[in-house]
């Protein structure tokens, strides 16, 4: 199947059919998710898509450029572009100290009150990262209201790990911050704010903090587990959420994340290229311009270094060998999805690709489709 348009053409080669795995090779054909949706995107802003597999294996639904997909915490990306779109503005200062935005911050012991997004962005704060298992809820329930829920996190965790910019530490916690940051600073709720200024200018349409075609085009989640496995996951998680156990998977019912700002984001791979259009474009796609050069650029450009990570204001990279000169990229997962988002603007390209289980080599399939771009 293939079509195309220009200013932000797309050229689709996907096997949206219950075909075989073409973007799999046989080496990991075992371990691939049962279902994956994955887009190229050149420089120009155009993008090849690749879908492979099921949505759903039970009604063997197969998966298309439409299926929604969790995004978990390639969230974050979304929220640093919000965080520089309103420092572009002159309506946030990143070096500011965000307490006074945010009065949570205050019950921080020693000198959290003194961290600023800069801190927060660069996750090198100093904030805890607690384990967010339960932070989720079925899709069905009301959302936790987000001051509410994250001054309760805040309390329970006062103490910083260190001194706010002396080395990058992954903080969830963090992005909780910015989100009720965001929501200060634009005078309106952060949902709201990332809808009207960022997704609905860029045309990422299917895209939201909810699905936007629900059930039919949501890829069901699943881990694999042996036998027994579903019981424990049910001891661990809220009700509603684990499902049915077979073949080794255990499916997950339609469900949201606790926190928009720091991974509550759904939709589908089409949209998530026409973001990433944007970063390649240093801010500029589709012939606006959401961001200013020098805040992408900031953005991807390393900075902080920590134990595991190298971080920027939003992108990362790990401590491997890069051979792509300058690459950097976001990953999102959690129980029942994994997702991988990377630029590469030395090469003028970016990758992204959601796959419907808990684990799977998602770096060697990225690579993998990469390579069979064009």
């Amino acid at each position: 199947m293939a079509e195309g348009w220009h200013g932000g053409a797309v050229i689709q080669r996907s096997s949206e059919g219950g075909g075989p795995r073409a973007p799999v090779d046989d080496a990991t054909a075992n371990l691939a998710p049962p279902g994956l949706a994955a887009a190229v995107v050149p420089a120009d802003g155009s993008a090849e898509f690749v879908t492979s597999g099921l949505a759903d294996v039970r009604t063997r639904r197969p998966v298309s450029a439409h299926t929604t997909f969790l995004w978990f915490s390639m969230t974050k990306i979304v929220t640093a572009t919000a965080v520089m779109m309103l420092a572009d503005r002159g309506a946030l200062d990143l070096d500011a100290p965000v307490a006074g935005h945010v009065p949570a911050m205050r019950v921080l012991r020693g000198p959290g009150p003194a961290i600023t997004a800069r801190h927060l962005l660069s996750h090198s704060s100093g904030l805890a990262n607690p384990p967010p298992v339960r932070w989720v809820r079925p899709a069905g329930a009301p959302p936790p209201d987000a001051t509410v829920f994250l001054t309760h996190l805040l309390h329970r965790h006062r103490r910083l790990r260190f001194r706010p910019g002396e080395q990058a530490f992954y903080s969830n916690l963090g992005y909780l911050v910015l989100g009720e940051l965001i929501a200060s600073c634009a005078g309106q709720p952060f949902c709201e704010f990332v809808r009207s200024e960022l997704l609905e200018p860029l045309g990422m349409s299917r895209t939201g903090f909810g699905h936007a075609r629900a059930p039919a085009d949501i890829a069901t989640g699943y881990w694999r587990l042996p036998p027994g496995g579903r019981a424990a996951l049910r001891l661990v998680l809220p009700a509603g959420i684990v499902g049915p156990y077979a073949r080794g998977l255990v499916a997950f019912q339609p469900f949201y994340v606790n926190g928009p700002s720091y991974g509550g984001l759904v939709g589908d791979v089409r949209d998530a290229a026409r973001f990433l259009a944007l970063h390649l474009g240093c801010g500029a796609a589709y012939g606006r311009r959401l961001l200013s050069a020098e805040s992408a650029i900031a953005m991807r450009t390393l900075t902080t270094r920590g134990r595991r990570l190298t971080t920027g204001l939003g992108w990362w990279r790990r401590h491997e060998p890069d051979d792509d000169g300058g690459l950097v990229e976001h990953l999102g997962g959690g129980g029942a999805y994994l997702n991988l988002m990377r630029l590469y603007p030395a090469r003028g390209q970016a990758v992204v690709m959601f796959g419907n289980l808990t684990r799977y080599p998602a770096e060697a399939l990225a690579g993998t489709i990469l390579g069979r771009a064009g």
